[in-house]
């Protein structure tokens, strides 16, 4: 019964549109009430991992989906479940899936590859290994870089007392800032790609970018941990430095990604596939099946010990796959009124962003 209170709740506050376009959602009539339940996931993202850890560990898909249910069963109330039923798959075939996808192919591939680092962890190589880390995470993807070379830093550092700045710059850098080479390093810029995007337009426009803020915070770290470095008594002396690169094999697969998606951007094939009423062209049919079938490779050519190693496991991209599905879903009239421009609800917003605005 509450449950149902909550629902008409939310109906009677979600201010019906004027009309509705065929076909698509009118954002130019969506309130700013339809936003609720994406600022909501957002909201448990940030929040509730600090506040109400136990029950976000036990229950984040269960609100993932509920924040989803939201946004579907208001829409189906004041659009009918047709142009819900459109709006739902066209968002989870030509979005969340290949983003799924391809999330999945870096993920597998990057863990049958293990970097074993046969020295020390010194200032200038823990700063050397977050700039490669950096470049690598915009071409293998954020959460590809963090699997590899997360456990490389940890490892070679394990002498040392003060190791937490090592984490911060890491998430800072491999997490994040290195995703903006290419529409690979980060979701939103693979959404721009599937949506017409080039590919090399964040390596065009935001190359300076990265270097703009990846090299202070890399001279930072440097910078910092030097200093407890010194206050530990280690050594700064070169040392010789040994590394052993497992599972070699596998940076040609994340060759085959990259072809893959390049051959989605460039060829564009009359030829499509209908499922469940949305239009998927047989290039991005063909790009998506190749990516499950690179990652099927490396599953099962990799030996064992290489993701034993590297403590891989499945668990991580089970979280992905939940809470990006509420985020895709509970997005989905966001998007219809940023589409509107100047006539939705979020013109204020538009109108700081806009070039000319």
């Amino acid at each position: 019964m509450g449950v149902k209170i909550f629902f008409l709740t939310l109906g009677l506050l979600l201010p019906a549109p004027l009309s509705a376009a065929e076909g698509s959602l009118p954002g130019q009539d969506l309130s700013l009430w339809w936003g609720l339940p994406f600022g909501g996931i957002l909201l448990s993202l940030a929040f509730m991992p600090l506040f109400a850890a136990h029950i976000w560990e036990n229950h984040y898909g269960k609100i993932a989906l509920i924040w989803s249910l939201m946004t579907i069963f208001a829409l189906i109330n004041f659009f009918g479940f047709a142009l819900t039923w459109q709006e739902v798959a066209q968002t989870f075939f030509h979005h969340y899936l290949p983003f799924i996808i391809i999330i999945s192919a870096l993920y597998t591939i990057s863990g049958g590859i293990k970097i074993d680092i046969h020295s020390p962890g010194t200032p200038l190589i823990n700063t050397a290994l977050l700039g490669v880390g950096t470049f690598l995470a915009g071409w293998i993807g954020t959460t590809g870089a963090a699997m590899l070379f997360v456990r490389p830093l940890l490892h070679i550092n394990d002498h040392r007392q003060m190791r937490v700045h090592h984490m911060i710059f890491f998430i800072f850098l491999v997490g994040n800032v290195g995703g903006i080479l290419t529409p690979l390093g980060d979701p939103p810029l693979f959404l721009g790609f599937l949506n017409g995007v080039s590919f090399s337009w964040p390596l065009q426009k935001l190359g300076f970018d990265l270097i703009l803020v990846a090299a202070p915070l890399l001279l930072l770290f440097y910078g910092v941990d030097s200093y407890f470095s010194w206050r530990e008594g280690h050594s700064f002396r070169h040392r010789p430095i040994g590394v052993t690169l497992k599972g070699k094999y596998n940076g040609l697969l994340f060759i085959g990604v990259i072809g893959l998606v390049l051959m989605s951007g460039v060829w564009q094939s009359d030829i499509s596939l209908n499922v469940a009423g949305i239009s998927i062209e047989l290039s991005n049919l063909l790009r998506d099946g190749g990516l499950m079938l690179l990652a099927t490779a490396s599953w099962l050519f990799t030996p064992s010990e290489i993701h034993k190693e590297n403590h891989f496991s499945w668990e991580p991209l089970k979280e992905v796959a939940k809470l990006f599905f509420g985020i895709f879903m509970t997005v989905i009239p966001v998007i219809s009124m940023l589409a509107a421009g100047r006539e939705g609800a979020l013109a204020p917003l538009i109108s700081l962003v806009e070039i000319n605005g």
